[in-house]
């Protein structure tokens, strides 16, 4: 199973740059996860070129080797899950500190936010009605 270790040896970490940690961690899960999948897709390729041509004991050691590449990718797929819950409780904590530490300006923060949302949804409505 080296296609698991390579999405979770921490190399998206070393080159995330800018990226904050929880996006670097989710690319690294991501990338296990879509090094997974394509391993699964070329064995489920090999399997159909091969298929009229393969014995009982061939179709039986492929059967194995798929229900292998499946239990991985579940196993990938549940880690992505867990790492994506992990860093989402933490930001939202951190999110729930600031609030709950500066009330005034998070509710200053959300105004802004509502109102630069509000002008771009206008000034998309306007330039939508002024096309022909």
């Amino acid at each position: 199973m080296s296609a698991k270790n390579q999405g979770t040896n921490g190399t998206a970490n070393d080159t995330a740059g800018a990226k904050s940690p929880m996006q670097s961690a989710i690319d690294a899960a991501l990338s296990g996860l879509s090094t997974e999948f394509h391993n699964f897709v070329a064995d489920v390729e090999d399997l159909l070129k091969a298929s009229s041509m393969l014995s009982g004991e061939d179709i039986a050691g492929i059967k194995a080797k798929l229900e292998e590449r499946v239990a991985a990718a579940r196993e990938s797929i549940g880690q992505v899950g867990d790492t994506i819950t992990e860093k989402s409780r933490g930001t939202i904590k951190g999110i729930d500190d600031f609030v709950r530490d500066r009330p005034w300006q998070a509710a200053g923060i959300g105004v802004a936010a509502g109102l630069l949302i509000g002008l771009l949804l206008i000034g998309s409505a306007s330039r939508s009605r002024q096309r022909p």
